[in-house]
Formats: C-alpha cells, sequence, structure tokens
C-alpha cells in the first residue's frame, strides 16, 4: 500500500538532494562524452572554419548559447516571481528550498538539453567542435553551482535561515 503523505525533508536534507541531482545531471552528461567517443564511427576531426559548408556548425553553438541564456533567464524569472509570492506570504525554509530545487532543475534541463545536442551532434558529424561547445556548456553549468551563499542571495534568507543551512 503507498503512503499518500508528503516527505518531510530538512532544509539540509533539500540542500543536499538538490547537489546530487546537480552533479548526476553532470556525470550524465560526461558520461555520454566517454561513451560517444568509444563508440563513434565517423572520423574525427577539428573544423574550425566551416569546409564542409554544414549548417551545424553555425545551429550547435546558436542553440547552446540560446539555452544558455534561457536557463540563466528562466532561472532568475523564477526566483524573482518568488521572492515577490514569498514577501507576501509566510514560508519555511523548506517551502523556499524545494522552490528553489525546482529552479535549479529547469535550469539545468536547458543546459543540459544543448549540451547532450552538441554531443549528438559530434556523434553524427565527427566535429570535435561541438564537443567544446559540449564542454564549454558544462564549464559553466559547474560555475553555476548552488552553494548555502548563492541559495541565501538568491531566496533573500534571513540570518537565522542561513545559519540553519549552514549547520
Amino acid at each position: 500500500m503507498y503512503n499518500n503523505q508528503p516527505l518531510n525533508l530538512d532544509s539540509k536534507s533539500i540542500l543536499r538532494s538538490t547537489l546530487i541531482i546537480y552533479f548526476a545531471l553532470l556525470a550524465g552528461q560526461l558520461m555520454f562524452v566517454v561513451v560517444t567517443f568509444l563508440v563513434n564511427t565517423n572520423p574525427i576531426h577539428l573544423d574550425l572554419v566551416n569546409e564542409k559548408k554544414d549548417i551545424l556548425f553555425y545551429f550547435v553553438p546558436g542553440f547552446a548559447l540560446c539555452c544558455a541564456f534561457a536557463g540563466i533567464f528562466i532561472f532568475k524569472k523564477l526566483t524573482a516571481a518568488y521572492r515577490q509570492k514569498s514577501m507576501a506570504g509566510n514560508y519555511s525554509l523548506s517551502d523556499k528550498l524545494r522552490f528553489f530545487q525546482t529552479a535549479i532543475i529547469v535550469r539545468s534541463a536547458l543546459f543540459e538539453g544543448a549540451a547532450l545536442f552538441a554531443i549528438v551532434n559530434f556523434l553524427l558529424a565527427g566535429n570535435l567542435l561541438f564537443i567544446i561547445v559540449a564542454v564549454c556548456l558544462m564549464v559553466v553549468y559547474l560555475t553555476l553551482r548552488p552553494t548555502v551563499d548563492m541559495v541565501a542571495d538568491t531566496l533573500q534568507l534571513s540570518y537565522d535561515e542561513k545559519l540553519e543551512l549552514e549547520r
């Protein structure tokens, strides 16, 4: 029999699960790069001048930039909307962190989608430029790692709430 009661996690557990999700998404991308190199049957080359006149040469980096900016923009919009809503209501730290987790997952999905698209195009075309694009996305994604300070700044947590997260 299933228990339909909501799972009550403390704030530290929610932040820890957010980090686990975050790094699992990154690990998936890295493993896909490795598998792609292992199964690739096309000749691998680095074409930086688009000698083959391939439309993906322009589309993959453009798509990556659009997804990265969209991820950051949507994350900021979601957190700003939540800050507005939380000013009017009385939300617990766990509620705030659950919302933050949702915003992180949305941003991560856009970064991961663009990176996976670039990796698949490397598999199809063999151009290392696409792997470079994917690795650049992963590096930017890694710099956006959620930390206690980032959570506190983004959600405008009180001093007591920040202390609770740090313990």
